[in-house]
C-alpha cells in the first residue's frame, strides 16, 4: 500500500485499490514500500517520542520543551515508581499538588513525600530514609525545570494554581481500571439487565471525575 500511494505521487490509496493489479505491479509497489522502510520507521519512533514527550508534560504540568526531560525527569521518575512499586496514575495525581515553595517546608514536603510513598503495597519493608532521599532529589530536579520555565506562564497571576488546576485534568482522580471493566463484562454476560445498570454507574464515575477532578 506504503509503494502504490508513493507510485501515485502521495495521494491515500482509495478502497479496492489492489483488485485486479497485475502481480508485477504489486511486486513492484512492494518493492518500493520495503526500499522505505528504514524512514517510516524512523519516523514511527520519532513521532511516538514526541507524543510521548508531550503527555508526560502535560501530566507534570510542563509547557515548554526540553531535550534533557526525558533523561532529567521522566525516566527517573518512572524508575522511581518501579522500584518502589508505585501506583501509575495515584503517583501523577499526587504530584499535581507539588510547588516549589514546598521544598523550604520541612513538614510539608515529608507529608508529600508520605503519600506518595504510601500508595507502593511493601511499605513494611520499603526502606523509608533511602526511598525518602531518592525522592527529595527527584523533586529538588522537577522544582528547578518548573523555575526555568516561568516565562511560559506569563500573564497568569498563581502560577502554582493554575498548573496544579491543569495537571489535574490530564491526572484525573478516578482511572477506569481494567480489574473494573472485567468484573462489569462478567456482570453482563451473567445477567445483561443488571449488569447494564453496573455499567450505567461505571460511566457516569468514569464521566463526573474527568470532567470535575
Amino acid at each position: 500500500m506504503i509503494g502504490a500511494e508513493v507510485e501515485s505521487g502521495g495521494k491515500a490509496v482509495s478502497a479496492g485499490w489492489a483488485e485486479d493489479i497485475p502481480a508485477d505491479t504489486l511486486n513492484h509497489w512492494k518493492e518500493r514500500g520495503l526500499e522505505l522502510q528504514p524512514e517510516l520507521e524512523r519516523i514511527v519512533q520519532q513521532t511516538t517520542a514526541d507524543e510521548y514527550s508531550r503527555l508526560m508534560r502535560k501530566r507534570l504540568g510542563l509547557r515548554k520543551q526540553d531535550p534533557t526531560d526525558e533523561s532529567q525527569l521522566f525516566k527517573p521518575l518512572l524508575e522511581l515508581m518501579e522500584r518502589h512499586k508505585l501506583d501509575f496514575h495515584s503517583t501523577f495525581r499526587t504530584l499535581t499538588s507539588f510547588r516549589p515553595s514546598v521544598l523550604g517546608d520541612e513538614g510539608a514536603l515529608q507529608k508529600l513525600v508520605s503519600k506518595l510513598l504510601a500508595a507502593t503495597p511493601d511499605s513494611d519493608k520499603l526502606d523509608h530514609t533511602a526511598a525518602t532521599a531518592e525522592w527529595l532529589m527527584w523533586l529538588e530536579a522537577y522544582a528547578r525545570r518548573i523555575e526555568d520555565e516561568k516565562a511560559e506562564w506569563s500573564g497568569v497571576t498563581d502560577v502554582d494554581s493554575e498548573r496544579e488546576r491543569e495537571t489535574k485534568l490530564a491526572n484525573p482522580r478516578f482511572v477506569l481500571r481494567q480489574w473494573v471493566l472485567e468484573e462489569v463484562i462478567a456482570k453482563v454476560e451473567r445477567d445483561a439487565d443488571s449488569g447494564k445498570r453496573v455499567l450505567a454507574k461505571v460511566m457516569h464515575v468514569s464521566f463526573f471525575f474527568v470532567s470535575f477532578s
